[in-house]
């Protein structure tokens, strides 16, 4: 029984989306939850720690920390070819990216096909669990601040008040 949660800022007249969404489908409204944007961590990590996948949609990111907070908590990766999404693809069995075209510019119609097939196959029962221990430790070892750098110099030079998040 799957559970679909969007969460992130809501544009202006986003709501009225979402109402138009769910009486044109009432069915779903205890399946598809618009949580908005979610600035406490403790909430955030929680609900990552929740799902099974992580969709990312987006057509360009600029290093793509979201999918870094995704992994290191367990979430199997649906995404676009955007950030750092090819250093965590370590392994195809990793992460699904959906392809771009060779000029870059992404045909949206074939990646929205791409995206639902996936999730139908995951839905279906594909096996996103058996390499889930050794993505998150591949994710640790190579994407925790505190094993690629000394967690003082993001306390002194960069602002980061909450180091601890990055070395958990």
């Amino acid at each position: 029984d799957w559970k679909f949660k969007f969460i992130g800022p809501f544009e202006n007249g986003f709501e009225n989306k979402v109402q138009k969404f769910f009486q044109c489908n009432p069915d779903l409204k205890n399946k598809v939850f618009f949580l908005g944007a979610i600035t406490d961590l403790k909430k955030l990590t929680a609900e990552y720690k929740k799902a099974s996948v992580f969709v990312l949609s987006s057509k360009w990111e600029s290093s793509g920390l979201v999918l870094v907070e995704a992994a290191l908590n367990g979430c199997y990766l649906v995404t676009t070819n955007v950030g750092c999404i090819n250093e965590l693809n370590f392994n195809k069995n990793y992460c699904f990216i959906a392809s771009n075209s060779q000029q870059g510019k992404q045909d949206e119609g074939r990646i929205i096909k791409e995206f639902v097939e996936e999730l139908q196959s995951v839905i279906d029962g594909k096996d996103i669990t058996s390499c889930m221990d050794e993505r998150i430790e591949f994710y640790k070892k190579n994407f925790l601040m505190s094993h690629i750098t000394d967690a003082s110099f993001y306390k002194k030079f960069a602002g980061v008040k909450n180091v601890e998040r990055f070395e958990k």
